[in-house]
């Protein structure tokens, strides 16, 4: 995903100089993401349409000398909204000086992500909060993310940066069918922040989540969720009920999950009650694809 940050200024003389640089500058962020295959990345998207087929959600949050100034988001719900006119740029206004800036962007997924201060609080809604003390917490969202430092001058600039996607994603596959005593499934897992500059020590904040895949006539559905901030390895449980909700097995496995890649899991749940062999691969849609064996 490619976001380009246009700083708009004017030219000025040397008489107006130190006037201009106290005044802010208008900055336009304009958001060009690239749409992927199961290959390679295939072309780029820069009209607004296109773009809300990738993310529904674009934003970013400013911070000088470590404390955030200034922040924003658009976003729309693309089951029932219409992107709105202009998706694809935000704009923010800030003094000519140097940056640290995230940018974001979320596509797929059904759930939230959350960003929380050193004592839980929620900044998305404050005017200022430091940049070393804020986590990031989220579940089954599709992430595209980037920190980087930007200078921002008097005069019109351009500024272009790469949104790397960043979450992980998690797909389980039952191999063989549920006999008739077989009524539940479910896959549970904890979801952990991490820091917003990628290096803080902030509070481990975690939620867990849990999937009831359906059965229908004894085929389990696969089941796929995008994991935020990557944990390698993640520990997976996954717990098999009669229709009394009577425990027949719990197995938990320790999962590699990366970003960018879609980890796979997959095994015969029910040739063998008594045992529970699995397989995970880890599939890598922009390179190369590679097993990973269970131990």
């Amino acid at each position: 995903m490619l976001v380009c940050a246009t700083v708009l200024g004017g030219g000025c003389t040397k008489e107006t100089q130190s006037l201009k640089e106290q005044e802010p500058v208008s900055v336009n962020f304009h958001v060009s993401p690239v749409t992927f295959d199961v290959e390679e990345i295939t072309k780029s998207v820069v009209s607004g349409e296109a773009l809300a087929g990738t993310v529904h959600t674009i934003g970013y949050k400013i911070f000088k000398t470590s404390t955030m100034i200034a922040q924003g988001e658009v976003s729309f719900d693309p089951a029932t909204e219409e992107a709105p006119e202009g998706f694809g740029t935000i704009q923010a206004k800030v003094m000519p000086g140097t940056y640290q800036i995230y940018f974001y962007a979320y596509g797929g997924g059904t759930g939230a992500m959350q960003y929380k201060g050193r004592n839980g609080e929620d900044i998305s809604q404050q005017s200022s909060a430091a940049l070393d003390q804020i986590a990031v917490l989220g579940s089954d969202v599709e992430v595209y993310s980037s920190i980087s430092s930007y200078t921002v001058g008097i005069s019109t600039s351009d500024i272009s940066v790469t949104l790397p996607r960043t979450c992980g994603k998690l797909t389980i596959k039952a191999t063989d069918k549920a006999p008739s005593e077989v009524a539940k499934i479910t896959y549970s897992a904890i979801d952990k922040a991490k820091p917003l500059d990628g290096v803080s020590n902030v509070p481990v904040y975690q939620q867990g989540w849990a999937a009831n895949p359906t059965i229908s006539q004894g085929t389990v559905s696969d089941y796929s969720r995008f994991i935020p901030n990557p944990v390698n390895p993640t520990t997976l449980t996954i717990r098999i009920y009669d229709s009394s909700e009577t425990l027949l097995r719990e197995f938990t496995a320790n999962v590699p999950i990366y970003k960018n890649r879609n980890t796979i899991v997959s095994g015969a749940f029910f040739s063998n009650l008594g045992e529970l062999p699995l397989t995970i691969k880890i599939e890598d849609a922009w390179g190369e694809d590679y097993n990973f064996p269970l131990q």
